[in-house]
């Protein structure tokens, strides 16, 4: 699977926020920044249509296939921050006028918080995974083995780490399967949630 990645462009935004909406629709966090309601979908796709443009921008985000069975964003150092100048050049003043400006106040400083910490435990330059994403219905299938190697063997190559996190307790032992570790484990303010920082680091 993993000689199949294709480099996701703007031109693919359609199917991969279809991908994040479907895998990210129950998620905890999300559901408190865009909570139910007759038009969540919508709010919930414009927001990740967000997401995934800056992405592009200033990552490089990849799909399992032509298929868009998965998705995953992956940020060199220091290009994962969201800067105001980065948020207007992907249209984040239309996410503004259409989530409001006390969505976007909850999630910058749930944001603020979570930068802060990694910076507290990981100060050396890294790369960012976020999100990586498989559809429900082909969850299980090795679609995020096939996301994960290719990508990990490169930064590997760089002798750089890579960040992630998680709010999922089950995804934990996923992502040690890949040889991350553990670097904390802390309550979000606000929505007291679990969030799991994890590193995986360069092999000697």
């Amino acid at each position: 699977m993993s000689e199949n990645l294709v480099r996701v462009t703007k031109s693919d935004l359609a199917r991969g926020v279809e991908v994040l909406v479907n895998a990210f629709w129950d998620d905890p966090l999300n559901l408190y920044f865009i909570p139910e309601s007759e038009n969540r979908r919508k709010l919930f796709s414009e927001y990740l249509h967000f997401r995934l443009r800056f992405a592009i921008k200033y990552g490089e985000v990849y799909s399992t296939s032509p298929d868009f069975e998965g998705t995953a964003a992956w940020f060199p150092p220091g290009m994962s921050n969201m800067t105001y100048f980065r948020m207007m050049r992907v249209g984040g003043l239309k996410l503004i006028r259409l989530l409001g400006i006390d969505t976007i106040s909850k999630m910058n400083r749930i944001a603020s918080h979570v930068a802060r910490l990694r910076k507290q435990r990981l100060s050396e330059p890294h790369w960012h995974l976020f999100p990586i994403a498989v559809d429900p219905k082909h969850q299980g299938k090795g679609y995020a083995s096939a996301l994960m190697n290719p990508i990990l063997d490169r930064i590997q190559s760089e002798s750089l780490p890579c960040f992630l996190e998680t709010l999922t307790e089950k995804n934990v032992s996923l992502y040690e399967h890949f040889e991350f570790e553990v670097i904390y484990k802390e309550t979000i303010p606000e929505v007291e949630l679990t969030n799991w920082g994890m590193v995986r680091s360069p092999i000697p």
